[in-house]
C-alpha cells in the first residue's frame, strides 16, 4: 500500500513567490472595500431626497438611519469572522453578500425611516462580514515575508 506525500501547506505559500493569484486576489479586495464605501456614501448623498420624500424633520431619525449601516458593521464583523474562522472563508463571504445584497435591495421598497433603518442595519452587517474575511483571505495566501 502507498500513502500520498504529505505536503506543508504554510510552507509551501510561504516559499513562493507572489504572483498573479495574490495580484487578483488583491484587485477583488479592493473593488470589496470600494462597494463598502460606496454604500454608504449613497445613503448620504439620496438622503436629502428621501427627507424631502418622506417629509421627515426629525434629526434624530435622519441620524438614525445614517448611523444603523455603521452599527450594522460593527456588529456583522465578529459575526461573520466567528462564521469565517469556523466554517470557512467562502462560505463566510458568500453568506455575506448574501446579506448585503437581500438587505439593500429591500431598503429599495422600504416606506418609512424606521424600516430603512432596520433594513440599512442588516445590510450593514452584511458588508461588515466582508472586511474580516477579505484581510484574513489575503493574510492567509500571502508568503510570510509580505503579510505586513
Amino acid at each position: 500500500m502507498r500513502f500520498a506525500e504529505t505536503v506543508d501547506v504554510s510552507r509551501l505559500i510561504d516559499e513562493r513567490p507572489i504572483d498573479g493569484f495574490n495580484y487578483r486576489l488583491l484587485a477583488l479586495s479592493l473593488l470589496i472595500f470600494l462597494f463598502d464605501g460606496y454604500d454608504i456614501t449613497v445613503l448620504f448623498v439620496a438622503m436629502p431626497q428621501i427627507k424631502s420624500a418622506w417629509q421627515v424633520t426629525n434629526p434624530v431619525e435622519i441620524g438614525t438611519v445614517l448611523s444603523a449601516n455603521l452599527l450594522g458593521i460593527f456588529l456583522g464583523s465578529p459575526l461573520f469572522g466567528y462564521i469565517g474562522d469556523h466554517f470557512g472563508r467562502k462560505k463566510a463571504m458568500i453568506l455575506s453578500c448574501l446579506t448585503f445584497g437581500v438587505f439593500t435591495l429591500m431598503a429599495v421598497g422600504a416606506q418609512s425611516m424606521t424600516q430603512m433603518g432596520i433594513l440599512r442595519l442588516l445590510a450593514g452587517t452584511g458588508i461588515g462580514g466582508l472586511l474580516p474575511n477579505v484581510i484574513a483571505l489575503n493574510a492567509e495566501y500571502a508568503p510570510r515575508r509580505a503579510r505586513a
